[in-house]
């Protein structure tokens, strides 16, 4: 049979793996024991194999938008495509410079994109019950929050090498920590360019900044641990905050 003017079609390749870190699965009866009381009190699920998979591979993913506000942070003074702090604080207030870079602009057009599924009213009724709580909050900020997720590898060993967990430094990060979590929780504050809104967004550029500086630095093993600072791990902080939590 002839084969001639017909198209042959190249073997379809499958593709790579991408890689996980050496952490993604272990331990992971020590794991479970520890993470029992908040399962059960949440009535949390097992997850599947597929969500342990996804996980593992949020560990190596950044966050791309505020990755690529850093970059342009980094470029040379008088490079036209450079960013100030001093431009991001203006565009943080809603004041955009006219002058901006096109890096500032596609990041805050991405963090003001306030998606369909946001129901302020709901978040006002969360931040009320929030309000209410008082001490019992800064509790559960310290003793399980904190404290609890310190006992994981990973976000603490990164705040140790970045002297977020020495001395006075220590004390100064939970002050903001808790900052942050009396303003989420005040009326209308998540809106955009309100004050907790300011602050959640401030975060993800320091975030940015310190993955970016730890993947170039050499001091930090991202095989083990994954990227310094990674969806999985930003996923698990979040879930652990008491406006989260609660």
């Amino acid at each position: 049979m002839s084969t001639t003017g017909s198209a042959v079609s190249e073997p379809q390749q499958e593709p790579e793996p991408q890689p996980v870190p050496t952490r993604h699965r272990a331990a992971q009866a020590r794991g479970r024991r520890i993470g029992l009381p908040l399962r059960l009190y949440a009535r949390l699920r097992t997850p599947t194999d597929e969500e342990f998979d996804d996980i593992g591979r949020r560990l190596m993913r950044r966050d791309e938008p505020a990755a690529a506000l850093v970059a342009a942070m980094r470029l040379p003074r008088g490079d036209a495509e450079a960013v100030s702090m001093r431009q991001f604080e203006q565009a943080l207030t809603g004041r955009m410079p006219p002058s901006a870079p096109a890096a500032l602009r596609a990041f805050f057009a991405t963090v003001e994109a306030t998606p369909a599924w946001v129901d302020h009213d709901l978040c006002a009724r969360g931040a009320a019950v929030y309000r209410r709580l008082g001490q019992n909050a800064n509790d559960v900020l310290l003793q399980l929050s904190l404290i609890g997720g310190y006992r994981f590898g990973g976000p603490p060993d990164l705040l140790v090498a970045t002297g977020g967990l020495t001395g006075s430094t220590s004390i100064r990060r939970l002050g903001e920590t808790q900052t942050w979590a009396i303003e989420v929780g005040q009326p209308g504050a998540l809106r955009e360019h309100e004050r907790a809104w300011a602050l959640t967004v401030h975060v993800r550029l320091m975030h940015a900044l310190v993955n970016e500086t730890f993947e170039r630095n050499g001091r930090w093993d991202a095989a083990r641990w994954g990227l310094p600072i990674n969806q999985a791990d930003l996923a698990a902080t979040l879930s652990l905050d008491p406006p989260i939590g609660f």
